[in-house]
């Protein structure tokens, strides 16, 4: 005679602690997504994580004009004005979802509580896992996207061109979309800038990036280098491996003097790559012999793989931006993801649904990224 089964209650018991508990073991999982993804791993490291985030986290100032200051004039009457300094960006939540279904005859096959807890630790780290690689895959799109239009907005939100032609000779392209309301074009917010004795891009006809200006012409606008420009010195030529070096000394120039940046958590700048233009970068310096490869820096940022210290910038490859002969710089300190939960994901269940008489287990994340886009790059073909 077969042996008799545990009385279900037992089962239930443990599906009872699982459901108690199951939060607990997701936070646990969500805390090494931190610690092994690039983007959440950087995010982490510098405080960007944000947590329990109201709606109004979703809707923020950036202070794009600087109060007048004038000289004093001895006998000239004093002149009184109303400094507007702010405008408002805004973003929308969006969320991702995961779920799994054990049915009663799963259920009832697996009546031993070890055999269930080895089920839900298994799922729970799976789910983590499909969640970790969503979000670090999908951090370099386009959140205006109709493809992406659900997605959180992603870096790749924030670096739309206008329709100006890129000369083969033009080192940046003119930024120009749109991000959290508000248009990323240069002088979308007023403002001027001078003509100095050299123009990076002949349709701006001024010295912008360089050179002077008022701080609202460019108060939302991210820098779009153009690898491909053979106005690189003193290369002279259009191939990525020979401009490296020179598009990288070019940003982290005009990156860190551009006008309201601070680094006050000391973080390096950082430029992702897309691998096949890493390899090509390795490859450049290998045959210079001049290969600098930081001791130490990866562990510092946490960061697994291969990495190059140019001119104080940290390149590093990531699939996710993918194979698009394209990278972005980053700076921790100017953004932030922001969770409307109390930790990265939620985890509902397991609870049985008399509608589909299974067990039923549900996680969630609501959020997004926000940048200030002023202080980030891309770097890409941008020739026409």
């Amino acid at each position: 005679m077969p042996t008799p089964a545990a009385p279900l209650s037992g089962i239930e018991d443990t599906m009872r602690i699982i459901t108690d508990n199951v939060q607990k073991y997701f936070k646990g999982a969500s805390d090494l997504t931190l610690r092994n993804h690039k983007i959440l791993r950087l995010l982490f490291q510098y405080g960007r994580v944000m947590f329990n985030c109201p709606n109004h986290a979703y809707v923020w100032n950036v202070k794009v004009r600087k109060p007048p200051v004038r000289q004093k004039i001895s006998g000239q009457k004093v002149v009184y004005t109303s400094n507007t300094t702010d405008e408002q960006l805004h973003i929308d939540i969006r969320g991702y979802e995961g779920t799994d279904v054990m049915e009663e005859k799963e259920y009832i096959v697996n009546q031993s509580p070890e055999k269930i807890v080895d089920r839900y630790t298994r799922i729970t780290a799976d789910l983590k896992q499909s969640f970790d690689e969503h979000i670090a895959e999908f951090f370099y799109v386009d959140g205006n996207d109709a493809a992406y239009s659900s997605h959180y907005h992603g870096i790749g939100t924030i670096f739309g061109k206008t329709g100006d032609a890129v000369l083969a000779t033009d080192r940046v392209a003119v930024p120009g979309g749109a991000y959290a309301g508000q248009n990323t074009g240069l002088a979308h917010f007023g403002g001027s800038w001078e003509t100095g004795s050299e123009t990076y891009n002949a349709a701006l006809g001024n010295s912008w990036p360089f050179g002077k200006g008022s701080s609202e012409y460019d108060a939302t606008s991210p820098i779009l280098a153009n690898w491909a420009s053979t106005a690189w010195e003193p290369s002279g030529t259009a191939n990525f491996e020979d401009n490296i070096e020179l598009v990288i000394g070019f940003l982290t120039t005009a990156m860190a003097t551009r006008t309201g940046y601070q680094n006050l958590t000391g973080a390096p700048l950082i430029m992702m790559l897309d691998p096949s233009l890493f390899n090509a970068a390795k490859n450049h310096f290998r045959d210079r012999n001049r290969q600098l490869v930081p001791v130490g820096a990866n562990n510092d940022l946490g960061i697994p793989g291969e990495a190059l210290n140019i001119d104080g910038m940290y390149v590093c490859p990531d699939y996710a931006v993918g194979n698009n002969n394209s990278g972005v710089v980053l700076v921790p300190q100017y953004m932030e993801m922001v969770n409307a939960h109390p930790d990265l994901y939620k985890f509902r269940g397991p609870e049985f649904a008399m509608t589909d008489a299974s067990y039923l287990l549900y996680a969630s994340a609501y959020g997004n990224f926000r940048f200030q886009p002023k202080y980030f790059a891309k770097i890409a073909d941008y020739t026409d």
